[in-house]
């Protein structure tokens, strides 16, 4: 069995923990007298068939394959909890690496809790997007790896939640103006801790869209609540939460990159909705055929159905819209290559170099008009192989960034590589 399937097996495991029947090998102990064979014992007494995990230099890679996909604390976990005897410096560095994420965890709910306590004596009522409002979706919410902490407070009461956490967190540093612009302010806390503070879910790049999606993004912030290791917080209603974790896992993959870890979120929230008594699945299915489709994004969604169904064998019935059309096929099977290859590590094409930061560093050192070709070559190369799945998507993404660079240059203005 390949690399590709093992870890496939081992993050169903993970994410599903029995609340999905799949035919799933288990990792198995390998016969100490006959290396590479299954212990035929212990094949006995499974309830499930068995698989020889790889050796050490295949565990390497599947090591590495867990760190590009974002998802090697779940997939530790399951190996760590296995009887598979793991060489002991492999076996260190996954404890290490979950309980780093484990502290991450801790550390993240924390300022959330401080976060939206803040906010809420102010007068302002915060909602928690995304990763962080996923987490009790997973059977170990604290094995999902962490970046940032989402919080969306609308346009109106943006600038004063602005200057709210500013005053709260003096030290912090704040960036990307950019993005503020678009949908969110960032800041940095003296921890290394990034919350990012949304007007919007998502930015758009073509305004008719933008507009029409970001009145569904206002009637979604309702009395919708979800507890967090036992602080409750606002979320998106049901609906609107699917739409949303949909396009910005979609968005992932004109930036840095989308992994398994950004497929999975969107699969455990189509499974949780289908399970639930909150959530009708024919309004779902409604309500998301009619916005998928005024924004051009249906096959998008299909593809990616696609994509989740074959992987992490979500049943299809759960994925509303499903499509098993030769069209989304072909697709399908074509983003999950990209995936697999590339996770959330896609190289940018600026000059030789595969590492985006020693070659953005090199670009800067360049005349302005150089640094600009190899930006315009990026985007181009960001958007093209995107162009079959969404190509209005795709046009008007391209279109938006030409646009800002064309007024960059005419003011002189300096352009953000990334």
């Amino acid at each position: 069995m390949s690399i590709e399937n093992i870890y496939l097996s081992l993050l169903r495991q993970a994410i599903w923990a029995d609340k999905v029947k799949t035919d799933e090998p288990t990792p198995s102990v390998r016969d100490n007298d006959n290396a590479g064979t299954i212990d035929s014992q212990k094949a006995q007494n499974s309830c499930k068939p068995m698989l020889i995990v790889p050796d050490e230099p295949q565990l390497k890679q599947l090591m590495r394959l867990c760190s590009i996909q974002g998802t090697a604390p779940l997939v530790y976990d399951v190996l760590l909890g296995s009887e598979y005897p793991i060489p002991d410096d492999l076996r260190l560095q996954m404890k290490q690496v979950c309980l780093s994420n484990m502290m991450q965890f801790a550390r993240l709910k924390d300022e959330m809790a401080y976060t939206f306590d803040t906010l809420k004596n102010n007068g302002i009522h915060p909602y928690l997007l995304k990763g962080f409002g996923l987490a009790t979706l997973y059977p170990k919410p604290y094995l999902r790896s962490w970046g940032d902490l989402d919080v969306y407070v609308g346009s109106k009461q943006y600038h004063q939640a602005a200057a709210v956490l500013r005053q709260t967190f003096p030290k912090a540093k704040h960036h990307d103006e950019e993005w503020e612009e678009l949908k969110h302010y960032n800041f940095v806390l003296p921890n290394g801790s990034l919350i990012e503070m949304h007007h919007h879910t998502m930015a758009f790049f073509s305004r008719r869209d933008g507009k029409y999606f970001y009145r569904l993004e206002e009637e979604a912030m309702n009395s919708k609540t979800a507890d967090i290791e036992g602080y409750t917080v606002n979320i998106p209603d049901n609906k609107f939460n699917m739409l949303f974790v949909f396009m910005h896992a979609w968005e992932h993959f004109y930036e840095s990159g989308a992994g398994m870890k950004q497929i999975a979120d969107v699969a455990l929230l189509a499974h949780s909705l289908y399970r639930s008594n909150d959530c009708d699945n024919e309004e779902l299915a409604a309500y998301l055929k009619v916005h998928l489709k005024r924004m051009k994004m249906l096959q998008p969604w299909r593809i990616m159905g696609y994509l989740i169904v074959k992987a992490l064998q979500l049943p299809s019935e759960e994925w509303p819209l499903y499509s098993d059309s030769a069209t989304t096929r072909k697709y399908g099977e074509r983003l999950y290559k990209r995936v697999m290859k590339e996770g959330l590590c896609r190289p940018k094409d600026f000059g030789d170099s595969k590492d985006r930061y020693e070659a953005r560093d090199k670009a800067m050192a360049l005349p302005i008009y150089k640094r600009k070709w190899l930006t315009l070559k990026s985007k181009i190369s960001d958007a093209s192989p995107m162009w079959h799945y969404a190509p209005r998507y795709t046009l008007h993404r391209l279109a938006t960034s030409i646009g800002k660079g064309i007024r960059r240059t005419i003011h002189r203005e300096e352009m953000v590589l990334y």
